[in-house]
């Protein structure tokens, strides 16, 4: 059985680091402490449709755990190797 500690840790480690830069600039600003949430949301968003939902492990095996599980909300994409257009082409 696999063991997912080094990837749910990671991702643990992520959110204590969003947390900490979002508490900072909501005590300099609400504005930008909203902004800074809106444009973590929205890169969580990209690096999930662009590199998690072609991973062809992403649903039993995945090391993250949760990555994993989120993308079957997206839209499915092809799996197969990563290429450099997969940031711009969308849906593989």
């Amino acid at each position: 059985m696999k063991q997912p500690f080094h990837g749910v840790f990671s991702l643990l480690i992520f959110v204590v680091a969003v947390a900490i830069a979002l508490t900072t600039l909501w005590r300099q600003s609400p504005w930008l402490g909203l902004l800074y949430l809106a444009i973590t949301g929205l890169s969580a968003y990209g690096i999930l449709f662009a590199y998690c939902c072609k991973c062809g492990v992403r649903f039993d095996n995945c090391s993250h755990v949760f990555p994993g599980r989120l993308t079957r909300l997206l839209p499915q994409r092809e799996q197969g190797p990563y290429s450099f257009g997969d940031n711009r082409r969308g849906r593989g």
